[in-house]
């Protein structure tokens, strides 16, 4: 099964990514529109754990990947994965840590205190920023806010993630749903936040993986060392 390989590489692997490796997963299980795969992957996160601060970190985590992934994958596909933690929650009688933490900051507060201007560059080739805001300007302005005010700026402000986990994640589930063009954009932020070439090459291919199980998909190639190299240079694609 995709993902068994993902799970063991990053367990014995870099230290860095290995404490949101459950997280990674459900970002490709989303990715990959395998919503139902999301609460079982938290049930066997949190199995061994009876701390409730533990178990509550664990939650926000997995609310971080669902916030973080929602306008890339579809609201449609990730409400069975908001109601399937729920009932896991309620299956350990734990529906008071519905709560969790504060509620995110005004997206142009995050924004402020969120991914730099340099650091959003990296992702996105500016010619293609520019043609949006030309002719789709009302579009340009809400994915501006919306997703780097409060998916991406978000779960950084709150703790949830560091900044290059995010961008990780996010690559995974975008690469998992077969967007491989864009992907490549993503994963290269990725090496640019500080991710390692072996932690993408891992997540790209298990990505990869569970994208071709949805079934015949055009991928196009994501050659990681490649895009490592180009690191300083403008994204060609999106």
């Amino acid at each position: 099964m995709w993902g068994l390989f993902l799970r063991e590489a990053l367990s014995v692997g870099d230290d860095s990514v290995q404490p949101i490796s459950y997280p990674l997963l459900a970002a490709l299980a989303i990715g990959a529109y395998r919503p139902y795969v999301v609460p079982k992957l938290f049930e066997e996160y949190i199995a061994d754990e009876t701390n409730e601060a533990s178990i509550q970190n664990a939650f926000d985590q997995f609310k971080g990947v669902l916030m973080i992934v929602w306008l890339f994958v579809g609201i449609p596909w990730l409400v069975p994965a908001c109601l399937g933690l729920v009932n896991a929650l309620k299956s350990r009688g734990l529906e008071l840590l519905a709560e969790g933490r504060k509620q995110y900051r005004s997206g142009r507060q995050s924004r402020r205190r969120g991914s730099s201007k340099e650091d959003i560059r990296r992702v996105q080739n500016g010619e293609v920023w520019d043609m949006l805001r030309t002719y789709f300007s009302d579009f340009s302005a809400l994915t501006w806010t919306v997703v780097f005010g409060y998916s991406l700026a978000g779960t950084t402000n709150t703790g949830i993630f560091k900044e290059e986990n995010t961008q990780l994640i996010l690559a995974a589930s975008i690469t998992s749903s077969g967007a491989t063009r864009q992907a490549k954009s993503h994963v290269k932020a990725s090496l640019c936040l500080g991710n390692s070439v072996v932690a993408i090459a891992i997540e790209v291919r298990e990505a990869l993986a569970a994208a071709e199980s949805q079934g015949p998909v055009a991928l196009s190639k994501i050659q990681v060392r490649v895009l490592e190299k180009r690191e300083t240079t403008k994204v060609d694609e999106v």
